[in-house]
This record gives C-alpha cells, sequence and structure tokens, in this order.
C-alpha cells in the first residue's frame, strides 16, 4: 500500500486536534506554512479535501472528521507502545485516583458505559463523577478532567477530541407535509430557520450547499436545547447536534429532512490540567474513555 508521508499524517492530525494551522504549527515546532503545505500533500495523496473554510473558521469535511477519529485512536496506540516500552512494565501501574466532570447531555455516554471501559485500568481506579453543565464552570480544584463541548486551544490544558461536532437540520414531521415538505435546499426559503447562535452556524452550513442564508424571519434562541424543542413544537427547522436529536429522530418526534451535515473543530473533549496531570497518564485515560464517553449519532 503506497502511504502518504507520515509527517503530512502528522500536521493533518495536529491541525484537526488543536483546531488551527498555528497551533500546530507550535506543537510540531515548525512554521504555519510547513503545516499547510504538509497537509495539502495529504489532501492531494488521497485526492480528497480534508479541511475547509467554513466563513472565518477551519472545519473539517465529513472525509476529514473520519480520517481524524481513526489517527486520534492511532496516535494513542503508538503513544502508548513507545511509553510502555520506555518503563519496561506495559502492565504496571498504581492505583488512579480520578474525579470526572460530564455535562448533563444525552450526547454523553450513561456513567456505567464509561465506568465499564476504565474499569480494566492497571493498578485498579478510585473514580468519582460531577455534572457540570457548562465549560466555564467547572472548579478544576475539585476535578481532574472534564469532558466539555468547545474548541480548542486551551492554555495550560492537555485535551483530545472524543467527538468533533456534527450539525444536522431536523423540523417536526408536521412541519415537512404537503406543500411545505423539504425535499431540497431551496425548499429553507419557506421556513423559519431556528438559531442556537447569530445565525452563523446556519450561515456555514448553507454555504456548504451552495445557498445564502435565507431572508425569511428566523429565531435565535439562548441554548440548543431551546432551539431543539422549537423545533418539536412546529416551530421551524434547526440545526442542532446529531447526538442531541438522536432519540427524537429514533422516536419520530423529529425528522431530518436534508442529509448534509456540517462539520466543526468544535465537539466533545476531554480536559486535563497540564500542571497535574501527566502527559502519560492522560493518554492512557484518553485510550479507555475516547470509545466509550460519547454516545453514537445514530
Amino acid at each position: 500500500m503506497n502511504l502518504p508521508p507520515l509527517n503530512s499524517i502528522r500536521a493533518f492530525e495536529a491541525v484537526a486536534r488543536l483546531g488551527s494551522v498555528s497551533a500546530a504549527a507550535g506543537e510540531l515546532n515548525v512554521t504555519a506554512g510547513a503545516v499547510s503545505q504538509q497537509v495539502k500533500i495529504l489532501q492531494g495523496h488521497l485526492g480528497m479535501e480534508l479541511l475547509a473554510r467554513r466563513g472565518r473558521h477551519l472545519a473539517l469535511t465529513v472525509t476529514g472528521s473520519q480520517l481524524h477519529r481513526r489517527l486520534s485512536r492511532a496516535m494513542i496506540e503508538i503513544q502508548a507502545a513507545i511509553h510502555s516500552i520506555q518503563n519496561d512494565a506495559p502492565d504496571t501501574a498504581v492505583p488512579i485516583k480520578l474525579r470526572l466532570s460530564l455535562p448533563p447531555t444525552p450526547a454523553i455516554a450513561s456513567p456505567s458505559a464509561i465506568l465499564g471501559d476504565l474499569a480494566d485500568c492497571p493498578g485498579g481506579l478510585d473514580l468519582s463523577i460531577v455534572a457540570t453543565p457548562f465549560g466555564d464552570e467547572i472548579d478544576w480544584k475539585s476535578v481532574d478532567c472534564a469532558v466539555l463541548h468547545g474548541a480548542p486551544p486551551w492554555a495550560g490544558f492537555h485535551w483530545r477530541c472524543l467527538r468533533p461536532t456534527q450539525l444536522v437540520p431536523v423540523c417536526s414531521p408536521e412541519l415537512s407535509r404537503g406543500a411545505s415538505t423539504i425535499r431540497g435546499v431551496t425548499d429553507l426559503r419557506r421556513h423559519r430557520l431556528l438559531h442556537e447562535d447569530d445565525g452563523s452556524l446556519w450561515r456555514d452550513w448553507l454555504a456548504g450547499a451552495g445557498m445564502a442564508l435565507p431572508g425569511t424571519q428566523g429565531i435565535h434562541f439562548a441554548a440548543p436545547a431551546m432551539a431543539l424543542q422549537a423545533a418539536r413544537d412546529g416551530l421551524g427547522v434547526a440545526l442542532v447536534e446529531a447526538s442531541e436529536a438522536r432519540k427524537d429522530l429514533q422516536a419520530g418526534r423529529l425528522l431530518q429532512p436534508l442529509k448534509m451535515t456540517l462539520s466543526t473543530l468544535s465537539g466533545y473533549y476531554l480536559l486535563a490540567p497540564a500542571e497535574r496531570c501527566a502527559e502519560t497518564l492522560f493518554e492512557r485515560l484518553c485510550q479507555r474513555l475516547a470509545p466509550a464517553a460519547v454516545a453514537p449519532c445514530g
């Protein structure tokens, strides 16, 4: 198999994980231009776009998001293997006392799923779980690490993406019926758009579909949960995190009229203060937490 240059893989993984070319350049100790060139080499080798500009932001394409998830797992395996060889004791560890903060959201798997994956930590694990709704409310004096929704970088922290944000349009089944049925992007002009921000997310999604933001009346909400409830109530079409809408879609309370998704560099991340958590310990935690922490979208 003709693999792409390893430097190009390393550069792309760093950009996808850290959220910017400049942050990746700092970590790799090269120039931003060198990182961009390596990403272009990888894209040229694959014949696919992995990163795209969404307005002012750099976002992963669907292909880029899939590749990033697999490369993240591979990098963790490589780091764990190197650490094991260096310490000559791959299965020996002291008991770990861990205080983990989780957001109370459907996107996060149940504690039992997480506990099941962490229970096999070498040396044992003393785990405490607390719920923290918003990242800026985390009391880092009381927790060792946290899963939160946001976008890197975070100065002074180790972080690892558990799942990038996948935004999908949803509405009530009653809203997309008869003459109002949504069959294509242009049909959105007949409907009210529900926003959880200033309109940037819908603008980026529509730009990816080749259409400008419609001039129709919209409603802006202070929180994603409010936009999701408004969609259930038939007030319009919302653009929401796929995992947040999963149960409503499965139960038929909502439908996804258009299949295109918007992948962003924001998402669910595991964070730990660098001064208190050794990088090797953090990588061990990532390796065990990543497969179990975030509920599937579908």
